[in-house]
């Protein structure tokens, strides 16, 4: 994905006498294209197959886009449901545009600042340059692709709050939008991974025996102190490898709030789709469990990406009043494998290097389906380090780990050693 080195001028899209404002076309431009450069490498580092086929918009479609000429033509705007779900091209489009008119508009309004106004221009600009195209076309997109999905929330949220700033551009801690990258990044790699579960259903039950079992917590509070400074060092380091931010979480004790080490979801109709993720400080896990905090984080991160940037709703949906989409916390316990199992990897990570053990060694830390704990996390360290460049739920479908974790998930009477042995070396876990 070559990225075209033309010049967004912001100066041809509005006319503001603030000569500051105006000499900042420069600094826009340059913003614009690190965004998409930024988009390209995540896409390219971590093989997101499904945008490999396609191309993102090239900045002279976004600079025509965003042009008077092309606000004239603006089609008429029906869907105004703001039920946060793209029911076809033409829809996406729609919404599309109609947000670049009222980003557009915006310039003329007395509640903005002109910084504030050049926000919106240089927001515009970023959403309409990660809209993915197919090669070959000139609009035609896939409309499940998760930034066209986070493109077309922003413009609905623009045609609904238009000049309210706020509502729009909000940046409270742990209040994670769909101009945050790291949002619905690997929701299909999830998707698929729970078709896959539907083939093999006890997976899904070993997640689950795996999330609640008490043999999870293997820090000892009284080495918390040490464990949350280390925690946090890989927290940092897979925050720079994922390209993610420090903001997209807020802190709040356990107990004194009741979404608590955990994403919270939000998408009602007629209101707006977000999540917001909040953590205890020091590691607290219901009333006795600890879990260093870093690693808590990294967890609910994970759950982050698996989110689909969208409604629960259906296309047919859009023709009705009233739809409720909210829906249960838990649907699938799936979800909760990946991030349990690379929990699971850093904290025998931090135990081991807080008490000077090899990593290699197999702890004795229980067993969870008669699995013992400390084998399964070494095995799967090594999986790992093997894809260093996949998401945890893209890793648990390659057939040397999907095959090793679903024998573990049947009872131990009917396991296929050889097949266990296949892809441990003949070591079994």
């Amino acid at each position: 994905m070559k990225l075209r080195n033309i010049t967004l001028s912001l100066i041809a899209l509005i006319s503001l006498s603030n000569t500051a404002i105006a000499q900042t076309h420069v600094a826009y431009n340059e913003e614009v294209l690190q965004h998409v450069e930024k988009q390209s490498e995540i896409i390219s580092r971590y093989n997101i197959l499904d945008l490999t086929k396609k191309e993102f918009l090239p900045l002279d479609v976004v600079e025509n886009i965003m042009s008077e000429q092309s606000i004239a033509s603006t089609p008429i705007l029906t869907d105004k449901n703001y039920n946060h779900c793209i029911e076809h091209q033409e829809n996406f489009w729609e919404i599309v545009k109609n947000g670049v008119k009222v980003a557009h508009k915006a310039q003329n309004s007395p509640k903005l600042t002109d910084y504030q106004k050049y926000e919106y221009l240089l927001t515009t600009a970023k959403m309409l340059s990660q809209i993915t195209r197919y090669i070959g076309t000139e609009s035609d997109v896939d409309i499940s692709d998760y930034n066209n999905m986070k493109t077309f929330l922003f413009f609905e949220r623009l045609i609904e709050h238009k000049d309210n700033y706020n509502f729009i551009f909000s940046n409270k801690r742990g209040l994670i939008t769909e101009r945050n990258e790291i949002f619905g990044r690997n929701y299909k790699d999830l998707k698929e991974l729970q078709a896959k579960c539907d083939e093999f259903p006890t997976i899904r039950d070993f997640a689950e025996k795996l999330y609640y079992s008490k043999c999870r917590s293997i820090i000892e509070a009284k080495d918390s102190t040490e464990a949350n400074k280390i925690s946090m060092q890989i927290l940092n380091d897979w925050l720079i490898d994922n390209y993610a931010t420090s903001d997209l979480w807020r802190y709040a004790e356990y107990g004194t709030e009741k979404y608590v080490n955990m994403v919270t979801f939000y998408y009602w109709r007629q209101d707006d789709l977000f999540l917001v993720t909040t953590i205890d400080p020091d590691g607290k896990i219901g009333s006795t469990n600890y879990h260093p905090v870093g690693s808590t984080i990294i967890h609910e991160m994970i759950h982050v990406m698996q989110k689909p940037p969208a409604s629960k709703e259906q296309p047919n949906d859009n023709k009705k009043e009233n739809v409720n989409a909210y829906g249960s916390r838990f649907t699938d316990y799936t979800t909760e494998l990946g991030p349990t199992l690379v929990n699971l990897v850093i904290d025998d990570y931090i135990y081991k290097k807080i008490h000077n053990i090899p990593l290699d060694k197999a702890m004795k830390y229980g067993a969870v389906n008669d699995v013992h704990l400390g084998e399964l996390i070494v095995w799967f360290a090594s999986k790992l380090k093997k894809y260093p460049n996949m998401s945890v739920e893209r890793i648990i479908l390659q057939e040397d780990v999907f095959n090793v974790l679903y024998q573990y998930s049947l009872d131990s009477k009917v396991r296929d050693n050889k097949i266990i042995n296949k892809y441990t070396n003949g070591k079994g876990l």
